[in-house]
């Protein structure tokens, strides 16, 4: 029988040892990633899981919100004016025509506006000799062509950096007027007029003061007041309808106007609102050196 023996070095047997380390060390290392990795799954997946869960609720939530658009003026009457404007407008929300409707005692007078929108240009005309021509720049009124028979009117506004009415200038039978508004914190708080030739700015001709009440869509009334309109009659029902226009479609409410220049008069203002915020009337109270007065405006939205 023949005997074969063998020997292993120790630097063989320390060699042999090594990689058997490193074979269970890299082993194990192996089996600690696939559990990471594992685990990472585990908890991308209830992320995602998570995530898809709460857009889910707030795509469900989202259904039952419905966006409102604003809405449009659609009548407004002045009572002891005897005035009443109707208002119609396209799939746009444009006005496209306005009936003023005038009663006078007895008689009773009817007017129609139309309106046609065509790029920077707004034509307006009516059924009797008046029309009138708006240029617009940037979205704002830069002036407006009136004509009534032989007659002709221009009127010119700017604005401030916030897109706010700065000036109002006419121009009417070679006779200059100027209006200048001064703004603050998105309301008007002076109106200060200059008429011709020979008259002056007065800084404190006329102050606004507000309360703090605040409306939905806006205050169909600011085009009379920055025009000094003695009546709405001699207003257009589209800055009436649409005073952003010019820059005035802010929804702060005045509570009172004092004007210092004209037999010292002061306007009080007080509203209703309808559930939606929303002016349904207002009361103007006029007291002056000639007595007191008081008109009552009604509005409808829809």
């Amino acid at each position: 029988m023949i005997q074969v023996q063998t020997s292993i070095s120790p630097k063989t047997l320390g060699l042999f040892s090594m990689r058997l380390t490193n074979i269970f060390t890299n082993a194990k290392i192996f089996i600690k990633m696939k559990t990471l990795r594992f685990i990472c799954a585990v908890l991308l997946t209830a992320m995602i899981g998570s995530n898809f869960i709460a857009c889910s609720d707030d795509e469900d939530e989202n259904k039952d919100e419905v966006v409102t658009p604003p809405k449009k003026l659609t009548q407004m009457k002045a009572i002891r004016e005897g005035l009443t404007i109707d208002f119609e407008y396209d799939e746009k929300g444009q006005l496209s025509s306005a009936i003023v409707t005038i009663i006078n005692g007895t008689s009773t007078y009817i007017h129609q506006y139309d309106y046609i929108w065509s790029g920077n240009i707004i034509f307006e005309r009516t059924d009797y000799t008046t029309e009138a021509t708006y240029t617009l720049e940037k979205g704002l009124i830069k002036d407006i062509q009136k004509k009534n028979g032989q007659y002709k009117n221009t009127l010119y506004f700017t604005y401030n950096n916030s897109k706010q009415l700065s000036t109002y200038k006419a121009s009417y039978m070679g006779k200059d007027s100027e209006y200048r508004y001064n703004w603050n914190n998105n309301k008007i708080t002076q109106m200060i007029y200059h008429y011709g030739e020979g008259s002056y700015f007065d800084p404190d001709s006329t102050i606004v003061s507000y309360n703090g009440e605040m409306a939905m869509g806006h205050y169909p009334l600011w085009f009379a007041e920055i025009m000094k309109a003695d009546t709405l009659k001699s207003t257009s029902p589209l800055l009436i309808a649409h005073p952003e226009l010019i820059g005035i479609g802010s929804k702060h409410l005045p509570s009172k106007i004092i004007e210092k220049y004209d037999g010292n008069c002061i306007f009080y203002y007080t509203y209703s609102f309808k559930e939606d915020g929303y002016i349904e009337n207002c009361t103007k109270k006029t007291e002056s050196i000639w007595g007191t007065s008081m008109e009552i405006y009604t509005f409808k939205w829809e």
